[in-house]
């Protein structure tokens, strides 16, 4: 099987998928991630239509789904001939050492991948949280090397903060905090990046505290 196109969602053909392709909206990921309001504008097509394409697509089993793979690992996944759940259900152990992860963590996600294969309804919790996790309930306080980082009310202390281009790295935690060379922020949490949260920079004088225990 190849990669998840759009063209996988029903009711999106050639003519539509076109119209979705130069709008940015490539594969069934872009689908789940696309600002309905933008994409209605660039593509010409309904919000209505737009918004019951993304609901397919937040139903349908894709990588990023099971903890721990994000875009990172699901491209070089896709590299090795795995793009879907009932691929990754099949891989073998060997597969680790070529993207880069424990055989323990590997055989974790092939664990999952044969779960949610099994069960009679797609899993969408994972969906959900991504559509949850934003401006409204959620902020970054960068620390220096660490961050403190506020989800729903309940406050993460000591985030690790990874400056520079995204590496694999941070995926190695449940929450973690990425800084670009652009000054980008980008917030990993429960096995997926979220790029809307808003972040602020330690003040000088809440460091001067921090550093002294004032």
């Amino acid at each position: 099987m190849g990669i998840m196109k759009i063209t996988e969602i029903k009711g999106i053909g050639p003519k539509y998928a076109n119209k979705l392709k130069k709008a940015g909206i490539k594969t069934v990921y872009d689908l789940r991630e696309m600002n309905i309001k933008s994409v209605s504008k660039a593509a010409g097509i309904g919000e209505q239509t737009l918004a019951k394409w993304k609901e397919e697509a937040m139903k349908m089993r894709l990588l990023t789904d099971v903890k721990g793979i994000g875009d990172a690992f699901r491209k070089k996944l896709e590299k090795h001939g795995i793009r879907t759940i009932e691929e990754l259900s099949k891989a073998k152990k060997e597969v680790a050492a070529k993207i880069g992860v424990s055989e323990r963590r590997f055989k974790e996600w092939v664990r999952e991948a044969k779960k949610m294969i099994a069960e009679k309804v797609p899993k969408e919790k994972r969906a959900v949280v991504a559509e949850e996790i934003g401006p409204e309930n959620a902020s970054i306080v960068i620390k220096g090397r660490t961050a403190e980082v506020k989800i729903k009310e309940k406050v993460h202390e000591n985030v690790p903060v990874y400056r520079g281009e995204l590496t694999e790295t941070a995926e190695e935690n449940k929450i973690a905090v990425n800084i670009d060379s652009s000054g980008n922020v980008k917030l990993w949490f429960d096995g997926k990046w979220y790029e809307k949260v808003p972040f602020s920079e330690e003040t000088l004088w809440g460091k001067i505290k921090r550093i002294f225990g004032g």
